[in-house]
Protein backbone atom coordinates (compact mmCIF):
# COMPACT_ATOMS: atom_id res chain seq x y z
CA UNK A 1 0.00 0.00 0.00
CA UNK A 2 2.82 2.37 0.84
CA UNK A 3 4.39 1.80 -2.57
CA UNK A 4 1.09 2.53 -4.33
CA UNK A 5 0.67 5.76 -2.35
CA UNK A 6 4.16 6.82 -3.36
CA UNK A 7 3.74 5.93 -7.03
CA UNK A 8 0.39 7.72 -7.26
CA UNK A 9 1.98 10.75 -5.57
CA UNK A 10 -0.72 11.07 -2.94
CA UNK A 11 -0.24 13.63 -0.19
CA UNK A 12 1.17 12.31 3.07
CA UNK A 13 -2.02 13.18 4.94
CA UNK A 14 -4.11 11.40 2.30
CA UNK A 15 -1.88 8.34 2.52
CA UNK A 16 -2.19 8.20 6.30
CA UNK A 17 -5.96 8.58 6.08
CA UNK A 18 -6.29 5.82 3.49
CA UNK A 19 -4.15 3.45 5.53
CA UNK A 20 -6.31 4.20 8.56
CA UNK A 21 -9.44 3.24 6.63
CA UNK A 22 -7.85 0.02 5.42
CA UNK A 23 -7.02 -0.93 9.00
CA UNK A 24 -10.66 -0.31 9.96
CA UNK A 25 -11.76 -2.40 6.96
CA UNK A 26 -9.51 -5.23 8.11
CA UNK A 27 -10.94 -5.04 11.65
CA UNK A 28 -14.46 -5.08 10.21
CA UNK A 29 -13.64 -8.31 8.34
CA UNK A 30 -12.15 -9.78 11.54
CA UNK A 31 -8.90 -10.53 9.70
CA UNK A 32 -10.53 -12.41 6.84
CA UNK A 33 -7.88 -13.97 4.54
CA UNK A 34 -6.82 -11.50 1.87
CA UNK A 35 -7.40 -13.94 -0.99
CA UNK A 36 -11.08 -14.17 0.02
CA UNK A 37 -11.75 -10.41 0.21
CA UNK A 38 -14.03 -9.12 -2.55
CA UNK A 39 -16.11 -6.07 -3.41
CA UNK A 40 -19.10 -7.47 -1.49
CA UNK A 41 -17.05 -6.98 1.65
CA UNK A 42 -16.50 -3.38 0.63
CA UNK A 43 -20.25 -2.92 0.16
CA UNK A 44 -20.91 -4.34 3.61
CA UNK A 45 -18.28 -2.11 5.23
CA UNK A 46 -19.40 1.10 3.55
CA UNK A 47 -23.06 0.38 4.34
CA UNK A 48 -22.11 -0.39 7.95
CA UNK A 49 -20.44 3.01 8.20
CA UNK A 50 -23.68 4.69 7.13
CA UNK A 51 -26.12 2.63 9.20
CA UNK A 52 -24.19 1.83 12.37
CA UNK A 53 -21.48 4.45 12.60
CA UNK A 54 -23.79 7.06 11.07
CA UNK A 55 -20.93 8.88 9.38
CA UNK A 56 -21.57 11.84 7.10
CA UNK A 57 -21.40 11.45 3.33
CA UNK A 58 -17.96 13.01 3.00
CA UNK A 59 -16.52 10.51 5.49
CA UNK A 60 -18.12 7.61 3.65
CA UNK A 61 -16.74 8.92 0.35
CA UNK A 62 -13.29 9.06 1.91
CA UNK A 63 -13.55 5.42 2.95
CA UNK A 64 -14.86 4.56 -0.53
CA UNK A 65 -11.80 6.12 -2.17
CA UNK A 66 -9.42 4.36 0.22
CA UNK A 67 -10.94 0.98 -0.65
CA UNK A 68 -10.85 1.87 -4.34
CA UNK A 69 -7.07 2.29 -4.12
CA UNK A 70 -6.81 -0.95 -2.15
CA UNK A 71 -8.85 -3.07 -4.57
CA UNK A 72 -7.77 -1.65 -7.92
CA UNK A 73 -4.13 -0.82 -7.29
CA UNK A 74 -3.03 -3.13 -4.47
CA UNK A 75 -5.19 -6.27 -4.72
CA UNK A 76 -5.79 -5.84 -8.48
CA UNK A 77 -9.43 -6.88 -8.11
CA UNK A 78 -12.76 -5.52 -9.40
CA UNK A 79 -14.31 -2.68 -7.46
CA UNK A 80 -17.73 -2.25 -9.02
CA UNK A 81 -20.11 -1.38 -6.19
CA UNK A 82 -22.86 0.22 -8.29
CA UNK A 83 -25.91 1.14 -6.22
CA UNK A 84 -25.45 -1.63 -3.68
CA UNK A 85 -23.96 0.64 -1.01
CA UNK A 86 -26.36 2.30 1.42
CA UNK A 87 -25.36 5.93 1.16
CA UNK A 88 -24.91 8.22 4.13
CA UNK A 89 -27.23 11.20 4.29
CA UNK A 90 -25.87 14.42 2.90
CA UNK A 91 -25.90 17.21 5.44
CA UNK A 92 -25.85 20.88 4.63
CA UNK A 93 -23.03 22.66 6.38
CA UNK A 94 -23.18 26.40 6.86
CA UNK A 95 -19.66 27.66 7.60
CA UNK A 96 -19.07 30.01 10.51
CA UNK A 97 -17.22 33.08 9.27
CA UNK A 98 -15.67 35.65 11.60
CA UNK A 99 -16.34 39.29 10.91
CA UNK A 100 -13.39 41.61 10.26
CA UNK A 101 -13.75 43.08 13.74
CA UNK A 102 -13.66 39.60 15.29
CA UNK A 103 -10.57 38.71 13.26
CA UNK A 104 -8.85 41.87 14.43
CA UNK A 105 -9.63 40.99 18.05
CA UNK A 106 -8.04 37.58 17.55
CA UNK A 107 -4.96 39.16 15.98
CA UNK A 108 -4.71 41.59 18.89
CA UNK A 109 -4.10 38.64 21.24
CA UNK A 110 -1.19 37.29 19.17
CA UNK A 111 2.47 38.17 18.78
CA UNK A 112 4.97 37.51 16.02
CA UNK A 113 5.87 35.11 14.54
CA UNK A 114 2.47 33.53 15.25
CA UNK A 115 0.69 36.75 14.29
CA UNK A 116 2.46 36.80 10.91
CA UNK A 117 1.47 33.16 10.34
CA UNK A 118 -2.17 33.89 11.16
CA UNK A 119 -2.19 36.98 8.94
CA UNK A 120 -0.82 34.95 6.02
CA UNK A 121 -3.46 32.29 6.59
CA UNK A 122 -6.22 34.89 6.65
CA UNK A 123 -4.92 37.43 4.15
CA UNK A 124 -3.63 35.03 1.47
CA UNK A 125 -5.97 32.09 2.00
CA UNK A 126 -3.11 29.68 2.64
CA UNK A 127 -3.30 26.30 4.28
CA UNK A 128 -1.26 25.85 7.46
CA UNK A 129 1.32 23.54 5.90
CA UNK A 130 1.70 25.91 2.95
CA UNK A 131 2.38 28.79 5.32
CA UNK A 132 4.92 26.91 7.42
CA UNK A 133 6.79 25.69 4.32
CA UNK A 134 7.07 29.07 2.59
CA UNK A 135 10.41 29.77 0.96
CA UNK A 136 12.06 33.03 0.02
CA UNK A 137 11.80 32.24 -3.68
CA UNK A 138 8.01 32.03 -3.43
CA UNK A 139 7.73 35.71 -2.51
CA UNK A 140 7.76 38.23 -5.35
CA UNK A 141 7.72 41.65 -3.69
CA UNK A 142 8.07 43.51 -6.99
CA UNK A 143 4.77 42.14 -8.26
CA UNK A 144 3.27 41.56 -4.79
CA UNK A 145 2.64 37.91 -5.59
CA UNK A 146 3.10 34.76 -3.53
CA UNK A 147 3.46 31.49 -5.46
CA UNK A 148 2.49 28.13 -3.98
CA UNK A 149 4.10 25.10 -5.59
CA UNK A 150 2.68 21.59 -5.43
CA UNK A 151 -0.38 22.52 -3.38
CA UNK A 152 -3.53 20.46 -3.00
CA UNK A 153 -3.88 18.20 -6.00
CA UNK A 154 -0.18 18.90 -6.72
CA UNK A 155 -1.18 22.15 -8.44
CA UNK A 156 0.62 25.48 -8.42
CA UNK A 157 -1.17 28.79 -7.82
CA UNK A 158 -0.36 32.45 -7.32
CA UNK A 159 -1.88 34.72 -4.68
CA UNK A 160 -1.68 38.47 -4.07
CA UNK A 161 0.26 39.58 -1.00
CA UNK A 162 -1.80 42.03 1.09
CA UNK A 163 -0.31 45.51 1.24
CA UNK A 164 -0.29 45.45 5.04
CA UNK A 165 1.98 42.37 5.04
CA UNK A 166 4.57 43.58 2.55
CA UNK A 167 6.74 45.40 5.09
CA UNK A 168 6.21 42.76 7.79
CA UNK A 169 7.42 39.99 5.48
CA UNK A 170 10.45 42.01 4.41
CA UNK A 171 11.34 42.77 8.04
CA UNK A 172 10.94 39.09 8.91
CA UNK A 173 13.28 38.08 6.09
CA UNK A 174 15.90 40.53 7.37
CA UNK A 175 15.73 38.92 10.82
CA UNK A 176 15.93 35.46 9.26
CA UNK A 177 18.94 36.46 7.15
CA UNK A 178 20.71 37.88 10.20
CA UNK A 179 20.13 34.71 12.21
CA UNK A 180 21.11 32.58 9.23
CA UNK A 181 24.44 34.38 8.87
CA UNK A 182 25.13 33.95 12.59
CA UNK A 183 24.38 30.23 12.34
CA UNK A 184 26.80 29.86 9.45
CA UNK A 185 29.51 31.68 11.37
CA UNK A 186 28.91 29.30 14.28
CA UNK A 187 29.33 26.32 11.98
CA UNK A 188 25.69 25.36 11.73
CA UNK A 189 23.92 24.70 8.44
CA UNK A 190 21.31 22.44 6.92
CA UNK A 191 18.47 22.20 4.49
CA UNK A 192 14.70 21.86 4.30
CA UNK A 193 13.35 20.03 1.29
CA UNK A 194 9.81 19.83 -0.05
CA UNK A 195 8.17 16.43 -0.50
CA UNK A 196 8.81 16.61 -4.23
CA UNK A 197 12.52 17.34 -3.71
CA UNK A 198 12.87 14.62 -1.09
CA UNK A 199 11.29 12.02 -3.37
CA UNK A 200 13.39 13.11 -6.33
CA UNK A 201 16.67 13.13 -4.45
CA UNK A 202 15.84 10.04 -2.40
CA UNK A 203 16.37 11.69 0.99
CA UNK A 204 14.31 12.90 3.91
CA UNK A 205 15.76 15.99 5.53
CA UNK A 206 14.69 16.68 9.10
CA UNK A 207 15.75 19.87 10.85
CA UNK A 208 14.47 22.23 13.50
CA UNK A 209 17.02 24.95 12.88
CA UNK A 210 16.92 27.88 10.51
CA UNK A 211 17.83 26.35 7.16
CA UNK A 212 19.04 27.16 3.69
CA UNK A 213 16.48 27.05 0.90
CA UNK A 214 18.11 24.41 -1.27
CA UNK A 215 16.86 22.95 -4.53
CA UNK A 216 18.39 21.16 -7.46
CA UNK A 217 17.87 24.17 -9.73
CA UNK A 218 18.89 26.97 -7.37
CA UNK A 219 21.34 25.93 -4.64
CA UNK A 220 21.88 29.58 -3.64
CA UNK A 221 18.26 30.57 -3.13
CA UNK A 222 18.92 31.88 0.37
CA UNK A 223 17.51 31.06 3.81
CA UNK A 224 14.12 29.52 4.34
CA UNK A 225 11.38 31.70 5.77
CA UNK A 226 10.59 28.82 8.10
CA UNK A 227 11.90 29.30 11.63
CA UNK A 228 12.06 27.42 14.91
CA UNK A 229 9.01 29.32 16.10
CA UNK A 230 6.89 28.30 13.11
CA UNK A 231 7.93 24.68 13.57
CA UNK A 232 6.79 24.90 17.18
CA UNK A 233 3.48 26.37 16.02
CA UNK A 234 3.02 23.40 13.66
Amino acid sequence: MQEVIRLRQLAKTTGRTYKGWIVQFQDFLTSKPVDQVNDDDAVAFLSWLATHRQVVSTTQNQAFNALLVLFRHVLKRPYELGDKVKRAKRTRYVPVVLSRAEVNRVFAQMEDPYLLIAQLLYGCGLRLTETLELRVGQLDFDHRILTIHCGKGRNDRTLPIPECLMQKLQDHLKRVRSQFDKDLEAGFGGGIFTRRESETMGIAVQTVALAVCVSGQNPHAGPSIRTKETLSCA
